[in-house]
């Protein structure tokens, strides 16, 4: 019976682990495509003014977390399917 579970434990693990890789690669793709903006124009004011944001700051950001976040997953992944 344990080994029943231990069994669909490690398949569903699995399971997830590469869908967490797959969303990670994903990400990263968005990330390096945000690096190509010079600005971002949020809103018009009533004045006529733009509130204009540079997205090179917070593209790094997610772009070290979500790399961080992938070296983890692998990491663990590949611990889980070298277990015997």
């Amino acid at each position: 019976m344990i080994d029943i579970i231990m069994d669909r434990e490690k398949k569903w693990g699995t399971l997830w682990a590469v869908i967490l890789v797959t969303l990670n690669l994903l990400a990263i793709f968005f990330i390096i495509d945000l690096f190509g903006y010079d600005e971002l124009i949020d809103h018009f004011n009533q004045d006529g003014v733009t509130k204009s944001v540079h997205p090179k700051n917070m593209a790094w950001l997610l772009f070290i977390n979500v790399l961080c976040n992938l070296f983890i997953t692998v990491t663990a992944l590949m611990t889980r399917l070298m277990k015997p």
